[in-house]
């Protein structure tokens, strides 16, 4: 088993923009997703870190966390 990629907001744009160079992903757009709690995080010192792969995940799923369900979703009535 591999270690996981654990990087800060800057890092995980760096790591999007080698894999897709023309990404319209920002750095502002990951610190807000980070600040908001829409991604796990390990606080180490003064650094947020997120998983690379969670993060990828992230994206692929439309902006959701694949275990959030329904949540953040209007149930129709």
């Amino acid at each position: 088993m591999s270690a996981p990629k654990m990087r800060t907001a800057k890092g995980l744009l760096e790591e999007l923009q080698r894999e897709d160079p023309d990404t319209e992903i920002t750095l502002h757009y990951i610190r807000g997703i980070i600040k908001k709690g829409m991604l796990p995080v390990c606080n180490v010192g003064p650094r947020r870190l997120v998983n690379y792969d969670t993060f990828k995940c992230f994206l692929e799923n439309g902006g959701s966390r694949s275990d959030d369900g329904d949540k953040g979703f209007i149930r129709p009535q």
